[in-house]
């Protein structure tokens, strides 16, 4: 009741979340009960959104939110280890960094326009690692009330291989008139 702004600033740095002086009358109470649902809110809130970071941040696919510009606002580890770029290094980076010049094209007049038409996006497409090596990747591409993208990873280049040593032996065994097990 004989608070100060003081005693308020010690309360606040010993850990205090907020500081309400006591006054005559009930008034005040109220003003204590808001405060205290505000305070629960928030820190409810914190505790979601912490709850998702971690969540992105443990994935194993990679996974992005870029802005409408597509620039990257923000990379989990697995998406900075499949193209092998550090994550702050890509972070407000446009998306061609990471892509091929000669897929540019494609993702622009192929892709964006289902995207942006839809909402939403799957396949198969070209990734540039930071060595100037390419792989192929899974990707799909959703957009947010918010204007964002949402991108999810995935490097699938040995799966890509054996469909296709699969794909190779299929078709000789095919060519074969003699039965083959």
């Amino acid at each position: 009741g004989k608070g100060s702004e003081e005693v308020a600033s010690e309360a606040i740095s010993a850990g205090a979340t907020d500081y309400i002086q006591k006054e005559s009358g009930t008034d005040h109470f109220t003003v204590l009960a808001n405060r205290i649902e505000t305070l629960v809110e928030r820190t409810r809130a914190e505790q979601g959104r912490q709850q998702l970071v971690e969540a992105v941040e443990t994935a194993r696919e990679g996974i992005a939110i870029l802005d409408a510009e597509g620039n990257h606002v923000s990379v989990n580890q697995a998406y900075a280890d499949i193209y092998s770029i550090p994550p702050d290094n890509l972070i407000g980076e446009h998306w061609t960094k990471i892509t091929p010049d000669d897929q540019i094209e494609y993702v622009r007049t192929e892709i964006s326009p289902i995207v942006e038409s839809t909402g939403y996006w799957r396949g198969r497409t070209t990734g540039l690692r930071a060595d100037g090596t390419t792989f192929t990747q899974s990707c799909a591409l959703s957009t947010t009330t918010a204007g964002m993208t949402i991108s999810t990873v995935r490097d699938v280049s040995e799966e890509v291989k054996s469909e296709e040593q699969v794909s190779r032996y299929q078709a000789l065994i095919e060519v074969l008139r003699d039965p083959v097990y």
